[in-house]
């Protein structure tokens, strides 16, 4: 069990009557007390200021092909520091977006295998870092239907490396590099969500990745991908698939070098 402190929320169950007994106040005689003038407006201190940037959802399993399902619903998790108008440090402070979208979606950070995300006048790249995902992300991404892919990347209109929504209305893939190509615009979060509820402070998560053993990312469909072996992805991907492959002896000596 991971935590991240303590909870709030931004649904409120119980009114505040019910929860707190308010003090009451005893009206002054005008003439008992003092009289205060106020000239111009009052001035208070400002609030404090959080900084927050995205984060991986504690328990995601950034190494499993769930990420890479496309799903209207999805969590976005920020975390930062908040900070006192003095410049004091306030602690942590975590928010969680759990966004229903218009369309199915993807967390490009999500996934450990998607790297280079780079956005252009229309267009979006990215490339796999193994061909594993990549031909899983091939069967399963729909190239032809409009999808809703997410970023932090900087090109992506986002110097401040907030997320970045991107409208695809097709996705295109290159075998030969690993890399996919989307073309779309980039669009407001405002325009693309059905639901979104926030949940804001220090929030405790249950379960990880770790605990759901080394091939919790998921297992082919078979035992061959594409004419070729296949392996469920995992702590033990290498392994697995050099066993599957076989071994050669390297110029004769004892040392086993797999045939990939």
């Amino acid at each position: 069990m991971s935590k991240v402190g303590y909870v709030w929320t931004a649904k409120q169950l119980k009114s505040p009557g019910s929860i707190f007994a308010f003090p009451t106040v005893t009206p002054m005689d005008p003439g008992s007390g003092t009289e205060e003038n106020f000239e111009g407006p009052i001035e208070l201190e400002p609030a404090p200021i959080a900084t927050l940037g995205p984060v991986p959802p504690p328990g995601v399993n950034m190494a499993g092909t769930g990420v890479l399902t496309p799903d209207p619903v999805s969590e976005l998790w920020y975390n930062g520091t908040q900070t006192e108008s003095d410049g004091s440090d306030l602690g942590p402070v975590t928010v969680r977006l759990n966004i229903t979208y218009s369309y199915p979606s993807l967390v490009l950070d999500h996934s450990i295998y998607i790297k280079d995300v780079v956005c252009e006048a229309g267009a979006l790249h990215g490339r796999f870092n193994t061909s594993y995902p990549f031909y899983f992300a091939q069967d399963s991404w729909e190239t032809d239907e409009d999808v809703i892919l997410i970023t932090s990347a900087a090109t992506c209109g986002n110097e401040a490396a907030q997320n970045a929504f991107f409208l695809a209305h097709t996705i295109s893939f290159e075998e030969s590099s690993l890399s996919f190509e989307a073309l779309g615009q980039l669009v407001e979060l405002k325009d693309v969500f059905a639901d979104l509820t926030v949940d804001f402070g220090n929030i405790t998560v249950t379960g990880s990745p770790e605990d759901e053993g080394p091939n919790a990312c998921g297992s082919p469909s078979g035992d061959t991908l594409r004419g070729l072996p296949a392996v469920a992805c995992g702590t033990d991907f290498d392994k697995s698939l050099d066993d599957k492959l076989g071994y050669y002896s390297a110029g004769g000596r004892d040392a086993q070098v797999c045939k990939h």
